[in-house]
């Protein structure tokens, strides 16, 4: 199964444009970007969750950053999360406090870029976020 979602990106410079990422729901979980930056190119991960930040990895050497919710430096997937959507589903979490159900986002709608981070950023909230919570 396929889709192709329209998607905002941001330069360095605060110039914004648009790019579409085709998402391939299913074992090898694969997103094919076609938009500035790159010619086409495809990018697997274990879920989709997984491919989105290696896509990312990828524009951030660039100076791009993709403006989703799976890019938000408070957003991450549970493990129950990846295993039942293909990492398509993910939670906005606030320190010392567990994810909600409620807060459960689709990590390809858009997002503000003010709430969105580098790879390392999002990985760093996640850490600090489990860590909050066994406080």
């Amino acid at each position: 199964m396929s889709e192709i979602k329209n998607l905002k990106i941001r330069y360095s410079d605060g110039k914004t444009e648009e790019c579409s990422i085709e998402i391939i729901q299913q074992p090898q979980w694969k997103l094919i970007y076609l938009g500035a930056g790159l010619q086409e190119q495809e990018f697997a991960g274990a879920d989709l969750f997984d491919a989105l930040v290696e896509l990312r990895k990828t524009l951030e050497k660039i100076g791009i950053q993709l403006l989703c919710a799976g890019a938000r430096r408070d957003v991450y997937p549970s493990g129950m999360s990846r295993d039942m959507s293909g990492g398509r589903k993910a939670y906005v979490t606030s320190l010392g406090r567990p994810a909600l159900r409620t807060a459960l986002l689709d990590i390809f709608d858009s997002a503000d870029y003010e709430l969105v981070g580098s790879v390392a950023e999002q990985q760093m909230f996640h850490e600090k976020w489990v860590a909050s919570l066994r406080k």
